[in-house]
């Protein structure tokens, strides 16, 4: 017996598909291995395998020679009707590995689309988290430096108005001698040695206007007041105090204090950075000058000149200060009326010094009490600098305000973003199990009978295929009950199509009470119902088959009087095919009903030939 061409040309085709799906396909490997197997339990030459053959070209030519083989008859006498059998189970695993195959490619493209729209979700979040933090974070970090920088220039101003104490005393003593003076110089450079060794750019490492030579200058310069000649002049005392003044000014501009665009700090920045420190060292200037005058024998035409100058530069420094703060209590009138008495009394101890340097400017007095003037000056510059502590907690309070609503915002931010962020998955996942539960119940619906809830004819061609390689493979029993409901015609023209239905509803129920769990029902068509069981040989088949049988002779279908089936049995046999199986149990089945209906009768065994 030979095999036909076009069933070689089928099977190679298949066998290769099986090949390529066998991945995926637990059909196509069963059949490829069944293939080996069978090849070197009958003899077959190591066609598929040899050598220099091994890829997947190699096992589709030394296929075709093993299938050649087979079409010429020349394996045929030997291995009978196993040929046929294996050609089959290569032909029917071509179904199965197509559908498998396309089944995970739809799941591959579902997992990745789902994957491609979390990222590219995520992306997203991720830019507009970093765009909103990152302008979150840069404005704190320039608050901070803010404070920093207000405080820095706070520090400066104690330095300078101790270089400006110093340099009063210096020219005191270039007219008079005294103990006191030596006594208050050396007091000075002593506290002003405490404050540069506080002032080191490490302590504020946000600015970069601190210089190590600049803090080395005003060592230098504390340390040579305490030498024995008197150390450095006081035009070096001046160039001293300018560089202090330009260090306030980079210090507000490098910590961002004079481009903070809100109102109230901008006027506090001004103030606490240019302001003041210009009204203290007017005030400054007149008092040593004046003091000097004092203790001094006689005037020049020099000093006459200078002082009505100088005292007209502390009131315009005087009015731009009020004008200042003015302007800031306007925007916050909560601090007008704390301002306002340290503005008064700032503005009475300025007029009062101005009046006693004026009356030393018009009566030109000389040999007089220079330290008093010189303490009355002093006392006019303490007040100052209150104003300026003042002013510098109040952008202290402003700056750690807005420090505090950041951090919140901040904080906001990324709660904010984590909560999209979840939700985001959130819905992703559950649009991914939505999708995924539909495409499991459209699979159920493919493959289930809507009617009676049991396998339709498309799944039990797919699990009758793999049982039945299963069987042969492992050499396992499979065992197979097909049913049949008895006169069901005249059921449906004597009650109508809805209780016909109904019967066939209640049978599929009754049928699934009396199978074991590993067992599968499946609707045939029409009225009749198969049962596939694996792992049963034919007499556990009958049994069951028989308890089917009075389950339902003896279940309650309503309005329909009595309802029975006819069922016949048939066990899987080496070397036979699935056809063949199912045409005997079929033929069981009406010849239960050839025999007067329900009852169960068995299959004769598989003739091979």
């Amino acid at each position: 017996m030979a095999v036909p061409s076009r069933c070689w040309a089928m099977a190679s085709a298949s066998f290769r598909q099986a090949l390529k799906s066998s991945a995926s396909s637990s059909a196509s490997r069963c059949s490829v291995f069944m293939v080996g197997q069978w090849r070197s339990e009958k003899g077959w030459p190591d066609c598929a395998t040899k050598p220099g053959l091994g890829d997947d070209v190699g096992m589709h030519s030394g296929l075709d020679i093993c299938l050649k083989r087979v079409a010429n008859g020349n394996l045929i006498k030997e291995s009978g009707k196993d040929a046929a059998k294996t050609i089959q189970l290569m032909l029917v695993s071509r179904e199965q590995g197509d559908a498998a195959m396309m089944e995970t490619r739809m799941r591959t493209r579902r997992r990745w689309r789902y994957i491609l729209l979390t990222l590219l979700s995520v992306v997203l979040l991720g830019v507009l988290a970093t765009f909103m933090l990152s302008t979150l974070y840069r404005q704190y970090r320039t608050t901070q430096q803010e404070l920093t920088g207000a405080q820095c220039i706070l520090h400066l101003q104690d330095v300078a108005i101790l270089v400006q104490g110093m340099r009063g005393l210096r020219l005191i003593q270039n007219h008079a001698q005294g103990d006191q003076i030596d006594a208050s110089l050396h007091e000075l450079s002593a506290q002003l040695l405490t404050e540069v060794g506080r002032l080191e750019p490490r302590v504020y490492p946000d600015l970069n206007c601190l210089r190590p030579e600049q803090v080395e200058q005003v060592r230098h310069y504390a340390r040579s007041q305490l030498a024995p000649d008197r150390g450095a002049s006081i035009d070096e005392a001046t160039r001293l105090v300018s560089a202090l003044h330009d260090l306030m000014q980079d210090a507000a501009y490098t910590s961002g204090l004079v481009l903070d665009l809100q109102p109230g700090s901008y006027f506090l920045a001004n103030l606490l950075a240019l302001r003041l420190p210009a009204l203290i060292e007017s005030v400054g200037r007149l008092r040593g000058q004046a003091a000097a005058l004092v203790a001094a024998d006689t005037w020049s035409k020099e000093d006459s000149r200078q002082m009505p100058s100088r005292m007209e530069g502390v009131r315009i420094a005087l009015d731009q200060v009020e004008m200042e703060l003015r302007a800031f209590t306007a925007v916050l009138p909560s601090m007008a009326k704390r301002l306002d008495d340290i503005r008064d009394e700032v503005r009475r101890n300025l007029t009062g010094f101005l009046g006693v340097t004026g009356r030393v400017e018009r009566d030109k007095l000389a040999g007089g009490d220079a330290l008093t003037l010189f303490d009355q000056g002093s006392q006019a510059i303490g007040s100052v600098r209150i104003l300026h502590g003042l002013v510098q907690e109040e952008l202290d309070r402003l700056l750690q305000a807005r420090i505090n609503a950041l951090r919140g915002q901040i904080t906001a931010a990324w709660l904010a973003m984590l909560g999209l962020l979840a939700a985001v998955l959130y819905l992703h996942t559950s649009f991914y199990r939505r999708e995924r539960r539909l495409m499991e119940r459209l699979e159920l619906m493919a493959t289930t009978d809507v009617l009676t809830g049991a396998g339709n004819r498309t799944r039990f061609e797919e699990d009758f295929t793999r049982y039945l390689m299963e069987a042969d493979r492992y050499d396992r029993p499979l065992s197979i009950v097909m049913l049949d409901i008895d006169h069901f015609k005249r059921i449906n023209d004597r009650y109508g199509h809805a209780v016909g239905d109904s019967v066939l509803r209640q049978v599929a129920k009754v049928v699934e009470t009396q199978i074991r769990s590993a067992d599968a029902l499946y609707r045939w068509g029409g009225e009749e119902f198969c049962v596939l069981s694996p792992e049963t040989m034919l007499e556990g088949a009958r049994e069951s088959a028989e308890r089917i049988r009075i389950a339902v002779a003896g279940a309650d279908f309503g309005a329909v009087a009595e309802v029975t089936v006819s069922l016949g049995v048939a066990q899987w046999q080496a070397g036979e095919l699935a056809d063949a199986l199912l045409r005997r149990v079929d033929g069981a089945m009406y010849a239960a009903k050839q025999a007067g209906r329900n009852r169960v009768e068995l299959a004769p065994p598989f003739d091979p030939d």
